[in-house]
């Protein structure tokens, strides 16, 4: 199972590769610039993807709405609402796990202007907050269930991949720490400028 989400990692990263190789353009312009400092002020995005947190292996949706920091700055400010679930079985314990994490993270993104690129757009973003973890656990025929407010705080490099001139899509590896254990969600997102 890990063996096919790494592999499924490494075939995004190469269709990334391979959109960026293509999309050069004449030296001078730069379609970053616009993007980041002159397109829609206010983006929405939806999207979804794997989910690797304690051990377990998810998934997870997103969905968050940004805007321009300040007139033609490449720094955007919103919230994203996330929710991820996980679970994981144990044969030598008897023991079984599900767990659902929902997320409100504000975030802060700046995007890079790289001369020579058409399309394809690097960010870096911050996103910190709470998430409400919520688990049901099975230990020996034993049921139990709690849940509890963790404290999130993600990387979120990227790359924007423009499709139209309202419509481009985000790659994330994000990474980060929920409490205290190391989690990664890469994402895919349809970005919508308004």
């Amino acid at each position: 199972m890990r063996l096919m989400n790494l592999a499924r990692c490494l075939m995004v990263a190469g269709i990334v590769s391979s959109a960026a190789m293509a999309a050069t353009e004449e030296p001078g312009e730069s379609s970053a610039n616009a993007y980041w400092r002159e397109s829609s002020p206010l983006k929405f995005n939806v999207g979804g993807g794997a989910s690797y947190y304690n051990g377990n292996t998810g998934w997870g949706l997103t969905t968050g709405i940004g805007t321009r920091l300040t007139e033609e700055s490449p720094i955007f400010v919103g919230v994203d609402l996330g929710f991820n679930f996980w679970s994981a079985n144990s044969s030598l314990t008897s023991t079984s796990l599900r767990a659902t994490g929902i997320s409100l993270l504000p975030t802060i993104s700046y995007g890079f202007e790289i001369s020579g690129l058409k399309s394809v757009r690097p960010y870096m973003g911050l996103a910190l907050g709470p998430m409400l973890n919520i688990e049901s656990r099975t230990e020996l025929g034993v049921d139990s269930s709690g849940s509890r407010v963790q404290f999130v705080l993600l990387l979120r490099p990227g790359v924007n991949i423009g499709i139209s001139d309202q419509l481009s899509l985000n790659l994330e590896p994000k990474f980060g720490v929920i409490a205290s254990s190391f989690v990664i969600l890469p994402t895919a997102s349809f970005v919508i400028g308004m």
